[in-house]
């Protein structure tokens, strides 16, 4: 799978590029912060 098949899931799941307010990132972690948790599937 590439980065670009990854990146769509994890936005398929968490309701779209627009429910995203900022995300950060470390050496093993992805963190999102989303703006409604309730659209998250």
């Amino acid at each position: 799978m590439s980065y670009k098949d990854t990146v769509q899931k994890i936005l398929d799941v968490i309701g779209g590029e627009k429910n995203v307010n900022r995300v950060t990132h470390c050496v093993t972690r992805l963190r999102l912060e989303l703006k409604d948790e309730n659209v998250v599937n």
